[in-house]
């Protein structure tokens, strides 16, 4: 699906801030390319509602946040 450009986007300092605060934070962001497969697991994982054929980038996004959350917790919990 192609993606529009923002209307108002940020002005290039702006941009460039949120970089260096998500470094300074020891965040980043990628894109990742989701395929059915992706969003099944999302559901199977119990992630995402089950039932539905739509969800939402946001909640796609918050689905994938919380899969990697909790992975990170159970490693982090088998490593101490």
């Amino acid at each position: 699906m192609p993606r529009r450009p923002p209307r108002n986007p940020p002005p290039p300092g702006d941009r460039k801030a949120s970089y260096r605060r998500r470094l300074k934070a020891g965040r980043m962001c990628e894109t990742v390319v989701l395929g059915v497969e992706h969003i099944d697991l999302l559901v199977h994982t119990k992630n995402l509602p089950p039932g539905r054929d739509v969800y939402t980038r946001p909640e796609i996004r918050q689905a994938l946040q919380r899969m990697l959350d909790d992975a990170a917790a159970a490693d982090a919990a088998e490593h101490r």
